[in-house]
């Protein structure tokens, strides 16, 4: 009956709205707890849904940030990749990187300290890691190696493709890891 219907709906209708206060009160606290803070790197991700739209950080000071799944790793990016972007535990991108939002290579690089790029070297081909900020990008592992730091070959251009790069526990030589986007 008609009665019935709009009882039915109310309830959706209802049920919906209780999703939109809960995604709206993680915001809050996103916004809340990282932003308000200052920390050295600030959630943006909760409970592993990407909710960047909010965002209105300053894009003079921020790139974007880098979301790795498997480790629950969240950071900010910086172009740079001086002591003092990397020490503050930001992701830093190579002056010679492309801009996350571009189909070209990206190269970012991080210490290998805890909640930074520690866990790098147990990433696996299949992987996922995501580049957030201007836009909303999937990247998937598909090999990694451990390279001399004095070995730039690895740093032409691949359209849409993003390098990771950390210290390995062998003095004069790091981990690149090579993803492709999942277009």
């Amino acid at each position: 009956t008609f009665i019935e219907t709009c009882s039915r709906n109310q309830g959706n209708i209802m049920q919906s709205a209780s999703y939109i206060n809960q995604i709206m009160q993680e915001t809050s606290n996103i916004i809340t707890e990282g932003w308000n803070q200052r920390q050295k790197s600030y959630d943006v991700i909760s409970q592993n849904r990407i909710i960047d739209s909010i965002f209105n950080y300053d894009s003079s000071d921020y790139d974007g940030y880098i979301y790795i799944p498997r480790f629950n790793i969240k950071r900010l990016i910086m172009r740079g990749t001086e002591g003092y972007t990397l020490d503050q535990g930001y992701v830093g991108m190579y002056d010679s990187s492309c801009d996350i939002s571009s189909d070209c290579l990206v190269i970012l690089a991080g210490h290998n300290i805890s909640n930074v790029f520690s866990r790098l070297h147990d990433i696996s081909i299949g992987d996922s890691v995501i580049l957030g900020g201007s836009v909303y990008r999937r990247f998937v592992v598909y090999d990694k190696k451990i390279v001399s730091e004095n070995d730039f070959s690895y740093f032409y251009d691949r359209p849409n493709e993003l390098m990771l790069i950390t210290c390995t526990d062998y003095d004069g030589y790091r981990l690149f890891v090579f993803l492709k986007e999942d277009l």
